[in-house]
């Protein structure tokens, strides 16, 4: 079998490395987002994420022979553009309103809904650990977003919303894989997602200040160079070995947060943190191949 069926330990560790440098990269990203979003409008803030991504990613593409503008399933590519574009506008809002490790909690929320929007869409399976997941998740939601403290803001539901769009897109990816490389999803993504985002860049334009252009800059770089290393991560290594990894964002979150912002950690966002990771892990199947294994080493 190929290394990328049956990885060895190599592999796996540097699949493993690449998948937290890419989780840091992403942290890095939401920083970004934070530190520009008081002083310019969010429409500003999405659309040179997408822009300046899609300028670190042609030369990427074009050096390796994988732009390619043919698509079969061009509605798709608007129908994965779109949610995607939404979910990011209700990300970057939050995170100028609200605690970076919540936000990125709130974001990593997404593996539980994918399974209902696919069992829906596409007739996928609905198998019993997706409701159990289902409600260790809304439990872990209700402990970060605290409906009856005075701390509760609505921003968290439109974070959760975000998520939600998100794992739409996602499904929608998945919904025309057969067909669109992973290149061509990404390249398609970049391209729509900037033309999209333009428009209302441009009226709700502010002048930008010198030295935040950098900060501009960082943010397509730190987008498409998360991407790519995730993308890396994964094919040096299945995610059902790996993917748990993924989570790592939100320690990275928290310490960023508290560090850049001196922004407080709650006790029940860490514990609701551990009940959504609880929920992703489970409606991924990642949880269910850990029991498994460790079922066989005991029974040898």
């Amino acid at each position: 079998m190929s290394p990328v069926t049956q990885p060895g330990a190599s592999l796996i560790a540097r699949g493993t490395m690449l998948l937290l440098l890419s989780e840091m990269v992403f942290t890095l990203l939401g920083a970004l987002v934070k530190y520009l979003a008081p002083h310019y409008s969010n429409s500003q803030i999405v659309f040179f994420r997408n822009f300046f991504a899609l300028l670190f990613l042609l030369p990427y593409l074009l050096a390796r022979g994988k732009l390619v503008f043919k698509a079969d399933k061009l509605r798709f590519h608007f129908l994965r553009s779109t949610t995607g574009i939404s979910s990011m506008y209700l990300y970057f809002y939050c995170l100028g309103v609200l605690p970076l490790g919540e936000v990125t909690l709130l974001a990593q929320t997404a593996p539980i809904w994918i399974p209902v929007i696919a069992y829906f869409w596409l007739g996928d399976e609905f198998k019993k650990r997706y409701l159990f997941s289902g409600l260790i998740g809304i439990t872990g939601v209700v402990l970060v977003i605290r409906p009856d403290a005075d701390t509760f803001s609505p921003a968290f539901l439109l974070g959760l919303l975000g998520a939600m769009l998100a794992a739409g897109s996602k499904v929608t990816i998945r919904r025309m894989s057969d067909s669109e490389t992973a290149h061509m999803i990404v390249f398609y993504f970049s391209l729509i997602s900037t033309v999209i985002t333009a428009v209302p860049a441009f009226i709700q334009w502010r002048p930008i200040v010198h030295s935040d252009w950098l900060a501009m800059l960082g943010l397509g770089i730190t987008a498409a160079l998360g991407q790519m290393l995730m993308t890396r991560a994964f094919m040096l290594a299945p995610p059902s070995r790996i993917g748990a990894w993924s989570y790592t964002q939100v320690v990275f979150a928290f310490a960023f947060g508290w560090l850049l912002w001196r922004e407080p950690i709650q006790l029940l966002s860490l514990f609701g943190a551990l009940l959504i990771i609880m929920a992703g892990l489970t409606a991924t199947g990642i949880l269910l191949g850990w029991w498994q294994r460790w079922r066989q080493a005991m029974a040898k």
